[in-house]
């Protein structure tokens, strides 16, 4: 991301990556669909329980709005804390 904001700044394209932790979305429908593991997942995330699809999207569209418009060459988790913050699994 620094290197793709760099190159672009000058033009004024902005360069950022999301990355998102566990959400819940048919790619994940089997793992979270056992109770069990659903808990388990729900547990590894400091705010607790598993993002939807629309928690992303929602970051996703604020960092190609103006509000964003000086943000550039970052990577944005968006993963309820997990890289920052984990906890143990309880």
């Amino acid at each position: 991301m620094r290197s793709a904001a760099a190159t672009y700044a000058a033009r004024g394209i902005r360069v950022n990556a999301v990355a998102p932790g566990m959400t819940d979305t048919p790619m994940t429908a089997g793992m979270l669909s056992v109770p069990m593991q659903r808990e388990g997942a729900e547990k590894q995330y400091p705010l607790g329980g598993v993002q939807t699809a629309d928690d992303v999207a929602t970051v996703m569209d604020w960092l190609l709005s103006t509000d964003a418009g000086r943000i550039t060459g970052q990577v944005i988790p968006v993963d309820g804390g997990f890289t920052t913050v984990r906890p143990l699994v309880k």
